[in-house]
Parts: C-alpha cells; structure tokens; sequence
C-alpha cells in the first residue's frame, strides 16, 4: 500500500509495520521504499541488549524505524521515550505509532542538550536535500526549539505533597526536606536494579548481592559537614 498524502507524505508497509514520511526524504524514504527498513543491522543488534519490560531512550528518533522495533522489544511492560526537536518529523512519529496502535511509547519534541532552554537548529539547511536526520543544534540555525537534559525531572507533585504534611496529634505542620523523598527513590531504584546494590568479595570473587540499602548523606551544620 503507498498512498500520496497531498504531495506531502508517503506511507507504506514496512518491516516494523506501516510508516509514513515526508515525500521530500531523499535518505530515509527511498530505503523504506524499496527495502521496508532503515538500518536494521543496528535494530539486530540493539535487540540483543534489550530485554522485555525494560526502559529504553532514542535521542533523535526521527519518523520511527528504530522506536518501531524497540516498542517490539520492551513489550507492554516496557518504555521507550523518544525526542525528536523537528516538529514535522515528530508529528510523523507519532502517526506512525498511532497507525500500528504503539502506546508504550513516549514522544517529546525536543532536544537533548546539556543545558535546559531554547535553542535553534539549522532544520531548514537540510529540508530541500532530504536529509532530515542531519540537522541539529547551531549558532546559525532558524528554528526555535525546546532543550532539555536528562538529569532533569519533574518534582512538582512531589512538591504538592511536602506542603500538605502536618502532625495529625497537634495539627502543626511538618517539615520535611526532598532529601527523604530523594533516599526513597534510590532504594526503590537500589530493588529494581540490584547490581548497583551488590559488591565483589575479594577472597571468593563472588558477587555479594546485599538485601539492605544503605544510604549515606553529608549535613551542612554549624560545625561544619557532618
């Protein structure tokens, strides 16, 4: 099936099921075209890194051959997080996702820098050639898009919740720091990932998985950090 949508898009049945793209892609276009998929060597190999039920990131997701496989291999269970900062190839993206039912797939148009604002890519430097997947971030770029890093998070329930606390018995309201908010997260992140929780014993070179989690922290008092 390939369909002409406005002399704007293609689509057609691919590898990973139906895709659509801009008419204009003179890289990604012409493979999905005659051969289904886009470098699928790189899904292949991907796969063998990837199991059921795991979160995995595409940073320049473009129209999804990749996300499309990844959705595949991390099962419902799982989540693939893909940024993509053209707005045009992101709205491809998520027609894909929608023509193949994907729903464990989470799309953000934005970039990954190491600083959270704006910036500008020199998306339209590319748009006549077809060759999309190689714009990005530049000085001399023309269209203003959303960064972010991926330290960053969203803490305003969090936050909401804090300010809510209060002693039931005198109905004072209680202080509490993020840090108790932050050790809760790190022990949960200790139980789903307990390699990060584990040490090598050097006399029988055994991997010692701990069933206790052990956070330690540094308090800023008048004597100094204790």
């Amino acid at each position: 099936m390939e369909i002409n949508l406005k002399n704007n898009f293609l689509i057609d049945n691919c590898i990973h099921g139906i895709m659509t793209w801009p008419i204009s892609d003179g890289v990604l276009g012409p493979c999905l075209r005659n051969y289904g998929e886009w470098s699928e060597g790189e899904n292949i190999i991907m796969s063998q890194f990837i199991s059921d039920g795991d979160t995995v990131i595409d940073i320049g997701a473009n129209i999804g051959t990749t996300v499309l496989s990844l959705s595949k291999q991390v099962g419902e269970k799982g989540k693939v997080l893909a940024f993509e900062p053209q707005s045009h190839i992101a709205q491809c993206l998520n027609t894909n996702l929608t023509l193949n039912g994907i729903n464990n797939v989470i799309v953000d148009n934005a970039a990954i820098s190491k600083k959270c604002g704006w910036a500008k890519i020199n998306d339209k430097e590319f748009e006549e050639s077809g060759r999309y997947g190689e714009a990005g971030i530049s000085k001399d770029g023309t269209t203003k898009i959303r960064t972010i890093n991926l330290d960053e998070i969203d803490v305003t329930e969090m936050e909401q919740f804090r300010n809510t606390l209060y002693d039931y018995y005198t109905g004072e309201k209680i202080k509490v720091t993020p840090l108790a908010f932050i050790a809760k997260a790190l022990v949960s992140a200790l139980k789903e990932f307990p390699n990060f929780n584990a040490s090598l014993d050097p006399k029988s070179s055994k991997v010692i998985y701990k069933k206790y989690y052990h956070i330690g922290f540094a308090v800023d008092t008048p004597h100094g950090l204790m």
